[in-house]
């Protein structure tokens, strides 16, 4: 498994023709890596499964990079 891309949830950055345009913005979990550049992902809104460039991959942000104030009122429980 290449480190650069660990097991986590990513988005499909690109858009630049008609199929690419339906699956940008989506999030994918990558299935398995393969050769001359490309990946298996599962979507994850509808289990579809494309194979795709791993330079179209946008790795998501953890949660540490949220705005803090969002982090605060959900850490806290309020009920507002």
């Amino acid at each position: 498994m290449n480190r650069m891309y660990d097991d986590g949830i990513f988005t499909f950055g690109w858009g630049n023709n008609p199929k690419r345009a339906q699956l940008k913005g989506r999030r994918c979990q990558v299935m398995a890596w393969g050769g001359l550049n490309s990946c298996l992902v599962k979507f994850l809104d509808n289990g579809q499964r494309e194979v795709v460039s791993k330079r179209a991959l946008r790795k998501d942000k953890p949660w540490n990079d949220l705005d803090d104030s969002l982090q605060l009122f959900v850490s806290t429980g309020n009920d507002y």
